[in-house]
């Protein structure tokens, strides 16, 4: 027989090992930016972190997505997998091309400086980009 701490705790692993693993990613992946960025001084620290703020106005629209089709994709699992990839990538350019079109303007609600909105709206295409 099997102990009940094992079979009632092996969800909570499989759901939280990969959402601690995201987490360390994500600030290992910060950690290198902000490093990277670090040599050409504060402006360029500053236009860094404008250009991430802006980067989850595509990727909110990709979680919800996904959120939404994984519960009817048990049924119908090749329909739900084309669908959430034609989505997906329509939602991709669309927004890509919207934050790439409209770069300055966002920039500027987050700085004053010529400088700081010059370097974070090229960092902002570039991360749009890819």
């Amino acid at each position: 027989m099997i102990p009940l701490w094992t079979t009632a705790t092996f969800p909570s692993y499989a759901v939280g090992a990969p959402a601690t693993k995201t987490g360390i990613l994500s600030a290992s992946a910060s950690m290198l930016l902000y490093g990277a960025a670090a040599p050409f001084g504060d402006d360029c620290i500053a236009a860094r972190g404008i250009a991430v703020r802006l980067l989850p106005i595509g990727a909110l629209h990709y979680h919800q997505l996904f959120y939404g089709l994984s519960s009817c994709s048990g049924f119908r699992l090749f329909k739900a997998a084309t669908l959430m990839l034609s989505m997906t990538v329509a939602l991709s350019v669309v927004s890509s091309a919207a934050v790439v079109s409209f770069t300055q303007p966002l920039v500027k609600l987050f700085s004053d400086s010529g400088n700081v909105t010059e370097i974070a709206a090229s960092i902002c295409i570039v991360f749009h980009f890819f």
